[in-house]
């Protein structure tokens, strides 16, 4: 099977001829490949339909990184039992 397509009125045509019976156009011819043959326009890929998992994926590895995050600040020692020295009192002596 072969498809030819219309150089100026970009039709699909199915048709051994030279021009376009439409508006009498040259044509490209091309042969078809498998893919092209059995895929179906209406159905999504495997890829188009894994989108929204990928989605949810990054959201929920992204909400867990933040509470990975406020959970290490709520572990974490208030700053002032550091043990800092009190530049305050450095300066009186």
């Amino acid at each position: 099977m072969e498809i030819v397509r219309c150089r100026e009125c970009r039709r699909r045509l199915q048709a051994e001829s030279t021009t376009c019976p439409h508006c009498g156009g040259a044509v490209v011819r091309r042969r078809t490949t498998n893919w092209m043959a059995v895929r179906d326009p209406r159905h999504l890929s495997a890829e188009e339909e894994s989108r929204p998992f990928y989605f949810f994926l990054g959201a929920a590895i992204f909400l867990m990184l933040v509470a990975a995050l406020l959970a290490f600040c709520a572990a974490a020692p208030p700053v002032a039992s550091l043990h800092l020295p009190d530049f305050a009192e450095a300066r009186q002596s």
